[in-house]
């Protein structure tokens, strides 16, 4: 009787072929996980230039709102002092005083922070014009303090 055993062999081929396919699947992972970073890092700047923008708008449209107020006023007797306390109230200043006017728009996590000054010919300057980012980490950061 004749018993022929059946042995598998594994040569180098099928090992070269294993090592092949799972560098290739981890290669996958790690390719899937970086586009998956890049996409929320992408939105996140997205969102933050958006706001950005949107305040930015909002400004244009103070100062839009200013230069209306300030050229009704040019004709009349209003000094310096009375034409910034009328646009203060016509815009909703923050809380200015003097010949100042101010505001400040948020959108999303960035506010703009706007401050102009009333000139005697009852033009104004731009003495303030600042965009700030808030950031929120929702992760605690603990540096190594070494040994």
């Amino acid at each position: 009787m004749n018993t022929r055993q059946h042995i598998v062999r594994i040569g180098p081929l099928t090992i070269l072929s294993m090592v092949i396919v799972l560098g290739l699947a981890t290669m996958a992972v790690l390719s899937f996980t970086t586009a998956r970073a890049s996409q929320l890092t992408a939105q996140k700047q997205a969102d933050s230039i958006q706001a950005l923008y949107e305040n930015e708008r909002a400004g244009q449209d103070f100062l839009a709102q200013v230069d209306e107020e300030l050229s009704r006023m040019r004709g009349g007797a209003a000094g310096a002092q009375d034409a910034a306390a009328a646009v203060r109230a016509a815009v909703q200043d923050d809380d200015s005083q003097g010949r100042e006017v101010s505001k400040s728009f948020t959108a999303g996590n960035r506010t703009l922070k706007v401050v102009l000054a009333i000139q005697d010919d009852l033009t104004y300057s731009v003495e303030h014009w600042s965009s700030e980012a808030k950031i929120e980490s929702k992760e605690d950061t603990h540096l190594w303090q070494g040994a």
